[in-house]
């Protein structure tokens, strides 16, 4: 690992917080490198990150043009090489049973995993942004027992996790930035990823498009879609392949209402976006994916909304939705973290 004041150690700050007072700080002493004459510092897992670098960011219908830094135009998007982000050959439909996709359906689905002696295991979803940054949740890297073997690596162009022959590529992540993320209520329940090298678009490995130019009101009381290798809600086994579902947004106030019935301290706020009526719904194992949105209008575009947070256990239960957590709030966290 790397020589870092606590401070800089998001994973070490989460450890030595689930300890009480002497273990953790037993557990400090244990990771301690060396002492500045300002500040100790400790061992660090190697997160590096690179020199900073334009990023190519996806939205749709931009013209080809040079890439500009958000800060420099902070309300308009970011121009990029990469004009046909969010393209899927998948039906968005309103069915409320679990479908299996087909190699493409969903390029910008990653899975977000470990990977030894050549085998990946699958750990969480996550979704493809740039050529070097994926979204994933926060709570797949710093909740118990996952902060003490966390991730690794993100595959990308997966479809059979048993198959060596679909073409996926394997990156290597090299740097994670979070946002205030609290286990207790799951607020900001997003981390982004920095991958090692750049990923080449193909037909099976292209970004989703962020929502920053999508108001509320196109996906209120629509079917989004959920995808991932997740639990089937009608097996209750894990797929070897990704399942979409099509759970229908619910508004804001009734999932409030309905959490506040049934469950105590989760925090649902305007920086969360709920769906799941009748069935269909995310389940254990799809954590991190995408909740998606495909645009009425143009070329149909579509759009990673959400990010898959948390849920009733009992996956498409029809008193609970599913909790995500809403993309568009972090708007300028992720343009600043675009580095």
């Amino acid at each position: 690992g790397n020589c870092r004041p606590l401070s800089e150690c998001l994973r070490l700050q989460v450890q030595a917080s689930m300890f009480s007072r002497n273990p953790s700080q037993k557990m400090l002493r244990d990771n301690r490198c060396r002492s500045s004459r300002r500040s100790p510092l400790y061992c660090c897992l190697p997160r590096t990150s690179l020199s900073p670098r334009p990023d190519h960011v996806a939205f749709p219908d931009e013209k080809l043009g040079n890439v500009v830094f958000p800060d420099e135009m902070p309300r308009k998007d970011v121009t990029t090489s990469y004009s046909q982000c969010g393209r899927s050959p998948a039906k968005f439909g309103t069915r409320n049973t679990a479908q299996t996709t087909k190699p493409g359906d969903f390029p910008w689905l990653a899975a977000v995993g470990r990977l030894r002696s050549h085998q990946f295991k699958s750990i969480c979803g996550g979704t493809l942004i740039t050529d070097r940054h994926v979204l994933s949740a926060a709570h797949c890297f710093l909740d118990s027992p996952i902060v003490w073997n966390p991730p690794t690596h993100v595959r990308l162009g997966e479809h059979n996790l048993l198959s060596d022959g679909d073409g996926a590529q394997d990156y290597q992540i090299i740097d994670e930035r979070t946002k205030d993320y609290d286990q207790v209520t799951t607020s900001n329940d997003i981390i982004l990823l920095k991958l090692g090298r750049t990923v080449i678009f193909n037909g099976r490995i292209s970004p989703a498009c962020l929502p920053f130019r999508l108001s509320e009101g196109e996906y209120i009381h629509n079917h989004l879609t959920t995808v991932g290798w997740g639990l089937s809600t009608e097996s209750n086994q894990r797929s070897l392949v990704p399942l979409q579902e099509h759970p229908q947004h619910v508004l804001l106030g009734e999932c409030q209402q309905k959490y506040r019935k049934y469950t105590s301290g989760r925090q649902i706020t305007d920086k969360n976006i709920c769906a799941g009526r009748g069935g269909a719904d995310s389940c254990k194992g799809d954590s991190g994916g995408p909740l998606n949105f495909q645009s009425r209008s143009g070329r149909k575009a579509v759009y990673v909304v959400g990010i898959v947070s948390f849920g009733p256990s009992m996956c498409g239960n029809s008193k609970l939705p599913g909790v995500y957590t809403n993309v568009a709030s972090y708007e300028h966290w992720i343009r600043s973290n675009l580095t």
